[in-house]
């Protein structure tokens, strides 16, 4: 990446495991900036942002949204089902 500080210096990027959220591994992309990107902070995050989103895709990674099973332990719950309108009645 070119906001990456290249030369005497310079140190690899790292990826850290930050913690353990309710449905996922929180992770924190670490590196380097040369000095000029330090003055443009929301470009560099957009340009890693996009970078990490193509190579997702790219190996077809997918990230998964939060799905919430309920489960009912006892009681009722009472359930009508409307038959399908008629094509008449849709006009």
């Amino acid at each position: 990446m070119p906001h990456q500080l290249t030369g005497i210096g310079a140190r690899a990027p790292e990826v850290w495991l930050t913690g353990f959220g309710d449905s996922s591994l929180d992770f924190e992309l670490v590196v380097w900036l040369a000095p000029e990107a330090v003055k443009r902070p929301g470009r560099v995050n957009a340009d890693y942002t996009w970078a990490l989103e193509t190579a997702l895709t790219k190996y077809g990674i997918e990230i998964p949204f939060p799905q919430r099973d309920l489960h009912f332990r006892s009681g009722e719950i009472p359930v009508r089902i409307d038959p399908p309108a008629s094509p008449k009645e849709s006009s």
